[in-house]
């Protein structure tokens, strides 16, 4: 048996990232949480509580620690794709479009056409951002997220086992006539 203590995982794929806490006797899950700003953390990430083997509810945080508690924060995605740069130039382009089609139509016939100004501006802005995102193109998707080799369920070829390496592996459920994937090439 453990001495009672909670550790907070940060990353649950980084064991490094790891906060660990000792507790004092007869205290219990909630009583913990409250007196060390838990849930705040619990409220704000989503995250598990693993007490004894077993994933543990809210309601059940009334648990006395007699053991180690782990609090797991889920991974909750990446990075969103956003680059800041691009951002600024964007605004930077929204900003400076108006003054530049004014500019360019300066001495022409249309210098004062509110429509003529607003059309080149538009152009201008549509121009620009093609340009921008030519510059700072978003992220492709993981190599993980491609297949290598399509899946054989709608082919017309004879069905059997293949090796697909990087695939995920299926879990079928009930009665179905399947034809497996091999988990690894021979």
């Amino acid at each position: 048996m453990n001495s009672p203590s909670v550790h907070w995982l940060n990353n649950p794929f980084d064991f490094s990232d790891v906060t660990s806490y000792p507790v004092e006797s007869k205290t219990t899950i909630s009583e913990w949480l409250t007196n060390h700003g838990g849930l705040n953390r619990l409220n704000r990430l989503p995250t598990v509580c693993v007490y004894q083997g077993k994933e543990l509810c809210r309601s059940e945080y009334d648990q006395v620690i007699e053991d180690a508690v782990c609090f797991v924060t889920l991974p909750t995605g990446g990075d969103s794709g956003s680059n800041p740069l691009q951002v600024v130039a964007m605004l930077a382009m929204a900003v400076y479009a108006p003054a530049l089609a004014g500019g360019l139509l300066k001495g022409t016939a249309l210098a004062g056409s509110t429509l003529a100004t607003s059309m080149l501006s538009s152009g201008i802005m549509m121009g620009g951002a093609m340009l921008i995102s030519a510059v700072f193109p978003p992220p492709g998707l993981p190599n993980s997220a491609t297949p290598s080799t399509g899946s054989p369920t709608y082919s017309l070829g004879a069905q059997g086992n293949a090796a697909r390496l990087g695939s995920p592996i299926p879990v079928n459920y009930g009665r179905m006539r399947i034809y497996p994937d091999f988990a690894a090439a021979a």
